[in-house]
């Protein structure tokens, strides 16, 4: 046996186990007063609770951190916004060419039937990312040229990170067909 079959088989059983549980939320009888079958309450119950977790306080802390905090970035724009401007193009511009060029058989192909990575409005949004990259870069390498603080604390990881970004944005706009 591979490695990959025991871990695949690992995966079904974990899934499997899962559904079967899950299952059971909605046709296990709780109590005397359950005579009818549970399949419809059950899941009008979990649906109810599922919508009032939302609406209470249980998961408006991680849903405001994952806006603010991770996609929005604004704990960067309360410190300096030319670094949050710097980030943003680096992350929009990875995760742009990461779900439109890395993983387009699963995002767009499902999507869109007429799929064709050479045309557009596909092959600008991936230009738009690669130009997102890039600026993001120039203005990293700009603000360690201009702060002698910034000077001392960069590490040859700093400068490793942004010449692979380099390499594959501009390998990318060089072979664009």
């Amino acid at each position: 046996m591979t490695t990959a079959t025991i871990a695949y088989s690992a995966l079904c059983i974990a899934v499997l186990g899962s559904l079967w549980r899950f299952g059971r939320w909605f046709w296990i009888q709780i109590g005397p007063e359950n005579q009818e079958p549970p399949t419809l309450r059950g899941a009008a119950r979990t649906l109810v609770a599922a919508l009032k977790a939302v609406s209470n306080f249980g998961l408006r802390r991680p849903l405001r951190s994952l806006f603010m905090d991770t996609l929005l970035q604004l704990h960067l724009l309360k410190q300096d916004w030319r670094r949050w401007v710097m980030h943003m193009a680096l992350f929009y511009g990875l995760i742009l060419l990461v779900v439109l060029h890395a993983l387009d058989d699963f995002t767009i192909m499902p999507l869109s039937v007429d799929y064709m990575p050479t045309l557009n409005p596909w092959r600008f949004l991936r230009n738009l990312g690669g130009i997102l990259i890039l600026g993001g870069v120039a203005m990293a390498v700009w603000r360690c040229r201009a702060d002698p603080l910034r000077k001392r604390t960069r590490t040859p990881a700093d400068r490793l990170a942004r010449v692979l970004l380099l390499a594959m944005v501009v390998s990318g706009i060089l072979l664009e067909s």
